[in-house]
């Protein structure tokens, strides 16, 4: 199936436009030209042309940043500021057809993408470092952005442990729109609840504390998703551990016990494991602890080998059954963390 990629000219606004720059020119233009109340600007383009997400908000009502553009708030009536949603697809037929009725003349150069295009994601054995290589070699291009996107909805409708690479995929873009914003347009999410029924993982904070008391993380993955000890180092391993990893910290999270928090990473880090130690299965936890390391550095963007991050954590083993003494201070890493999630 070919891919829409059609680029829009709206007679003395601007041309090759794509559907977000499109809707955001002629709301800020209409905006300028008529100076509605925010009352006054939902009658004109209300939520329903967008769909569930809505169209427009005031700045300071927003729920879910990732829905709007935060970067270009427009000023209305009263001194108020609104932004616009940056949620466009095929419900962009409904804007065109509103943006007619104000008299905007809106043109198009559908370029549709060719239908034998190959496409492929980086993912590997050697993930997450060949899939960050290749977000980061693409993260100006529109094309490839979009078929990622569509490559990860696709398969999160099949299985959860494309989550954790999605989760990557999002924060990188994410990084890249904050730091590159005039060059930079595209802006994914997926959210947590839409998948954290797959897990099949204790969803309250507290008890999925306890259970990971009892049973630890890379276990409870192991028994869940039916692989074997010798898997360990198996890219579905590490797309699944990627996936639970996201999830678990998040929900941690939510604790706002840094010190716990950080004995969990320190657990994963180490490669703590029951199953293992039973089994006499032998593998080198070095990979393990450069994998963390590398979800941290792009989740969440903590460099571990960072000098703000030199000192000392002590893990006493009283949450998740790991005593270690470190030069690394993970307890501020975790605060980081706890800080970016709630």
């Amino acid at each position: 199936m070919s891919r829409d990629y059609t680029k829009y000219k709206v007679e003395g606004l601007g041309e090759n436009l794509n559907k977000r720059k499109l809707v955001f020119t002629i709301v800020k233009d209409y905006i300028e030209k008529n100076k509605p109340s925010f009352e006054d600007l939902q009658q004109v383009f209300p939520d329903d042309v967008q769909g569930s997400k809505g169209f427009i908000r005031k700045e300071s009502d927003v729920k879910n940043p990732k829905h709007f553009n935060m970067r270009e708030p427009i000023k209305i009536k009263n001194g108020a500021h609104v932004v616009v949603s940056n949620q466009w697809g095929e419900n962009i037929n409904g804007f065109i057809e509103s943006a007619n009725k104000l008299n905007y003349q809106i043109m198009s150069n559908q370029v549709p993408a060719k239908q034998n295009q190959v496409f492929e994601l980086a993912l590997d054995t050697n993930f997450p470092t060949s899939l960050v290589k290749q977000l980061t070699d693409n993260r100006k291009n529109e094309d490839f952005l979009t078929l990622t996107n569509d490559f990860f909805e696709k398969q999160l409708r099949t299985s959860h442990k494309y989550f954790g690479p999605a989760k990557l995929f999002e924060a990188l873009t994410n990084r890249y729109y904050d730091n590159e914003a005039d060059e930079f347009e595209a802006f994914f999410s997926y959210e947590m609840e839409d998948y954290e029924a797959a897990f099949r993982i204790n969803e309250d904070e507290w008890e999925l504390k306890d259970s990971l008391n009892e049973s630890p993380l890379l276990d409870q993955i192991l028994d869940l998703e039916g692989l074997e000890v010798s898997e360990v180092n198996s890219l579905d391993f590490k797309l699944y551990y990627t996936a639970y990893f996201k999830y678990v910290i998040e929900q941690l999270a939510y604790c706002e016990d840094s010190t716990m928090l950080a004995e969990f990473i320190v657990a994963q880090a180490l490669g703590y494991s029951l199953k293992i130690e039973e089994e006499g299965f032998e593998y080198s936890e070095d990979w393990l602890v450069e994998f963390i390391d590398k979800l941290l550095l792009n989740f969440y963007g903590i460099d571990v080998n960072n000098e703000d991050y030199q000192g000392e954590f002590s893990s006493y083993g009283q949450y998740f059954g790991v005593s270690s003494d470190l030069e690394i201070n993970y307890e501020k890493i975790a605060q980081e963390i706890i800080d970016s999630v709630i």
